[in-house]
């Protein structure tokens, strides 16, 4: 009778999680991390440790590892399970609960971040008066949402300049609203589908609507939390409308997009993102090009500061319009 109380009080406390002890990860090599386990997302594990801050580990790197509150298990089979998880046999953990074995294989996610919009608002307004009168305002607006089967995004972006000398009229000297959204489905790892539409209008360049329509694959280059560089490439339909309708046109093109982002320090980072999209009926004539490169700096909390360049070209623009486009942008503004 006494040995079986021992070996039930033994089970119950090799079982139970002991106050003041952390997760921990057990890697195939030997090593292992103490701390937290924050999530894990296509393959990968978020571990807060407590020596070196937040880690990210492949599960093929894995042998195991332990929780000592309980974790939001998503498996394969469509179960969700919510419970505390002891080591096992290399590839697996085991549920504290009723002790069933789980294979990494079998886990789609742990923990996963509840689905919401993420993005930022900056703007930039300037207003002189004096011999000449100018007003200038800048918007620009990006927003994402993120899933295990797709992501949305959005971005909507306003330049407006005018000015006046001597009490005359104002005259407009930018005035340009664009509009893009784009739906990504991953395919495998890193590679990803897209479909991907833009409606623009400039004023000044007598552009009634601009409007590309277009799909074709992604790949993330780099993908890491301080540094991130992703390429994409397809093909598309543009349709161009000016106030002078002899000029309007469509055509197909081939589209090339890139867009990177580095962390430089804790608050600063350095971005750079580009579209090339030439005519596929008159290449060598016919060719849009955007280009966007600059700093970013975190200064209280979600409140930011940017400098950037925006470079624009197009090779057959309006008669009596300019090719080359060149802004120095200077914008407060807000992520959530």
């Amino acid at each position: 009778m006494w040995d079986r109380l021992a070996g039930s009080f033994l089970a119950a406390t090799f079982w139970l999680p002991v106050p003041g002890l952390a997760d921990e990860l057990i890697f195939k090599n030997g090593d292992r991390l103490t701390g937290t386990v924050v999530r894990l997302e296509h393959g990968k594990l978020t571990f807060k440790s407590d020596v070196v801050g937040n880690v990210t580990a492949a599960v093929d790197q894995l042998e195991s590892f332990s929780t000592q509150e309980p974790i939001e298990l998503h498996l394969t089979d469509g179960r969700t399970v919510s419970d505390r998880v002891v080591r096992a046999e290399a590839g697996s953990v085991r549920l504290a609960g009723d002790r069933s074995k789980v294979g990494f294989t079998e886990i789609e996610e742990i923990n996963p971040e509840p689905m919401q919009w993420h993005g930022s608002l900056a703007a930039g307004f300037v207003i002189e008066r004096g011999d000449t009168d100018s007003q200038e305002a800048h918007i620009d607006f990006k927003a994402r949402r993120e899933a295990d089967a797709y992501r949305l995004r959005f971005r909507l972006r306003y330049q407006g300049d005018r000015s006046r000398s001597g009490g005359s009229d104002f005259n407009t000297t930018d005035r340009l609203l664009r509009v893009t959204s784009q739906y990504d489905v991953p395919v495998n790892g890193r590679y990803f589908w897209y479909w991907r539409g833009q409606g623009e209008r400039d004023g000044v360049a007598d552009l009634v609507l601009r409007t590309i329509l277009g799909s074709g694959i992604g790949f993330k280059l780099i993908d890491r939390s301080d540094f991130k560089f992703e390429v994409q490439g397809g093909l598309a339909w543009v349709r161009e409308d000016y106030k002078d309708s002899s000029l309007d046109t469509d055509y197909p093109s081939s589209v090339i997009r890139w867009d990177l982002t580095k962390d430089l320090h804790d608050a600063v980072s350095f971005f750079h993102e580009g579209e090339w999209t030439p005519s596929l009926r008159e290449f060598s004539d016919k060719q849009l090009l955007i280009t966007e490169t600059g700093l970013r700096v975190q200064l209280l909390k979600g409140w930011f500061g940017e400098a950037k360049l925006h470079w624009e070209l197009d090779t057959e623009p309006a008669s009596g319009k300019e090719r080359q486009n060149l802004d120095y942008i200077f914008a407060l503004g807000w992520g959530f």
